[in-house]
C-alpha cells in the first residue's frame, strides 16, 4: 500500500511574498537539497512539471525563483529538514497557494500515521508565523 500526505495552505501576498516564504525557510533549517543535488522546477516549465535536478547553490537557485516570480509561474523546489534528509517537494503558486508533497522520509508518529505536529511546528507556525482567518 502507498501512502501519500501533504500539508497545503494559502499566504495573503499582500503581506509576504514567496521568495521571502524561501527566505525564512532556508534561514530556518531547511535547505534546499535532494541528496546532494537541487530538485526545481525550471523556468519556462509551462505546468509540465518537467523537474530538474543539477547542483546549484542558493543564489543561483534564488535567481531563478525571482525569475519565476517575475514570470508569474509556479516555483517548485525539493526540501529538505537540516541534515536528516526529512522533507519533499515545496511547490508555492503565484495565487498564493502552497503545497508540500510529504515525500522524502516522512515522519511517522506513534499512531503510525504521517506526523503532521512535527511538519507544521517546522514549516507553518513557529517559521511563517501565519494567523488563522476566521
Amino acid at each position: 500500500m502507498t501512502v501519500t500526505a501533504s500539508i497545503d495552505f494559502r499566504v495573503y501576498l499582500c503581506t509576504i511574498s514567496l521568495i521571502d516564504i524561501l527566505s525564512i525557510l532556508s534561514s530556518h533549517g531547511w535547505n534546499f537539497s535532494d541528496s546532494g543535488h537541487q530538485v526545481y522546477l525550471p523556468i519556462n516549465d509551462n505546468d509540465e512539471w518537467n523537474w530538474k535536478s543539477e547542483k546549484l547553490n542558493n543564489e543561483e537557485l534564488f535567481d531563478i525563483f525571482h525569475i519565476k516570480s517575475k514570470l508569474s509561474e509556479p516555483i517548485g523546489v525539493a526540501i529538505s529538514w537540516q541534515e536528516t534528509n526529512i522533507g519533499g517537494q515545496l511547490l508555492l503558486f503565484p495565487d498564493g497557494e502552497i503545497s508540500v508533497l510529504l515525500n522524502n522520509n516522512r515522519l511517522i508518529n506513534s499512531y503510525g500515521v504521517t506526523d503532521f505536529d512535527w511538519y507544521l511546528n517546522n514549516i507553518v507556525i513557529e517559521k511563517l508565523s501565519f494567523t488563522e482567518h476566521i
